[in-house]
């Protein structure tokens, strides 16, 4: 989100510096008598040499117009990017995490059936959780628990217990799993007591 307001504070700024430097050169260049290059407003902007006692009829806002322009072109980067979402990073030594999310995930779904689940999860849920649970990783998969309002997720790997409280996916903390101690234990056997908190 921080990205959006800066990439949009940027791109605003450019084109209003721009599209000011157009409209005022518009407005001037009707006044210019005396002008070299393609059009009048493109002298009005940029100007040219000028030889002696000659008079510039140009404003000379080049530079300032150039910037708006670069200003512009970066914040619709900015934009672009994170509308798009284009990872930052797309290393090769990305490739071995993949294949370890594929390890875990088999494994902890070896580790759930042993349990019976009667929770289903809905494709609803899982887009909810997806949305709605912040996380620096990727939510490769979501699966039910059987405890009502908590699933278990594979973020890039890692286990997270999340519980939908007031429409919010929120990480189960130490001090909650404490309170409800038979989800404490079937969280301990399904992880093998390596818990990530």
């Amino acid at each position: 989100m921080k990205k959006v307001v800066i990439g949009g504070f940027i791109l605003l700024s450019g084109l209003l510096t721009t599209l000011t430097i157009i409209f005022a050169a518009a407005i001037y260049a009707s006044s210019i008598t005396m002008w070299v290059g393609k059009s009048k407003l493109w002298y009005a902007i940029f100007g040219a040499n000028h030889y002696g006692n000659e008079v510039s009829q140009s404003l000379h806002l080049g530079f300032p117009f150039i910037i708006g322009v670069l200003l512009s072109v970066i914040g619709l980067t900015i934009l672009g990017q994170e509308y798009f979402n284009i990872p930052k990073n797309l290393k090769a030594d990305n490739l071995p995490q993949k294949q370890k999310t594929n390890n875990f995930t088999e494994e902890i779904k070896e580790s759930l059936n042993n349990f019976k689940i009667t929770q289903e999860i809905s494709e609803a849920e899982v887009s909810f959780i997806k949305k709605e649970y912040l996380t620096d990783g990727k939510i490769n998969d979501v699966y039910p628990t059987p405890f009502k309002n908590y699933y278990l997720l594979d973020v890039d790997g890692e286990l997270h217990l999340v519980v939908i409280k007031n429409n919010l996916a929120l990480k189960v903390t130490e001090p909650h799993l404490n309170k409800k101690i038979e989800l404490k234990d079937w969280y301990e056997q399904i992880t093998n007591s390596k818990r990530q908190f």
